[in-house]
């Protein structure tokens, strides 16, 4: 996805791209059911995943049989994981946005 978009990712902010993470692995209508859930909830900032997204979702909670994880957990730890943990391995495609949250 990178790939084919390179001119319009590189002028996404960093939160964006957490946005469009959870929307590449787990569908866009996941990240839209997410922001009017969040925008519903006090204190929650639709523009924001770390912080904001990450903690609404409509996404089954139940653990998945084989997985060991929920659907909503399986998406907010892939985010984590890409844009935190492993981020240093993506470093190349996040420019400046590298080292900055």
């Amino acid at each position: 996805m990178v790939q084919k978009s390179w001119g319009n990712y590189r002028l996404m902010r960093w939160t964006g791209l957490a946005v469009m993470d959870a929307a590449c692995n787990s569908g866009p209508g996941s990240v839209l059911m997410r922001r009017r859930l969040c925008a519903d909830t006090q204190g929650c900032d639709p523009a924001r995943w770390f912080g904001g997204l990450e903690r609404t979702s409509g996404q089954s909670r139940r653990r998945q049989m084989g997985c060991g994880q929920s659907f909503a957990d399986m998406t907010n730890a892939h985010v984590r994981n890409v844009m935190l943990v492993r981020r240093g391995r993506y470093r190349p495609y996040f420019g400046e946005w590298a080292g900055s949250l």
